[in-house]
């Protein structure tokens, strides 16, 4: 079992990650990031494959529409204007959303 989850930094840009565990994965975050306002906007689970496969999706989907937020602790970050589209291909695919 693994989780995907779309995480909002302080209103300023959005991060799409895995984790087996979200709620460690957050307090580590804000220390990477150095922003403590991260807002958990949706988080689904499944395989670790499934899930694997759905943020390397998600990653090049967005990285293609050119929403790429640069910075020094992650890759996976993108600028706050992709939820729409985001959200889009999230409701999209068949896994379980748990929040």
């Amino acid at each position: 079992v693994d989780f995907l989850y779309i995480l909002n930094f302080d209103h300023k840009l959005i991060k799409v990650g895995r984790s087996f565990d979200v709620e460690r994965r957050i307090p580590e975050l804000q220390r990477e990031s150095g922003i403590q306002e991260i807002i958990k906007l949706r988080i689904f689970t499944a395989t670790h494959q499934e899930i694997y496969d759905l943020e390397q999706e998600l990653h090049s989907e967005l990285r293609e529409r050119n929403f790429q937020h640069y910075a020094d602790w992650s890759t996976e970050c993108f600028e706050n204007d992709c939820q729409f589209i985001l959200n889009k291909l999230l409701d999209q695919c068949s896994l379980e959303e748990m929040l």
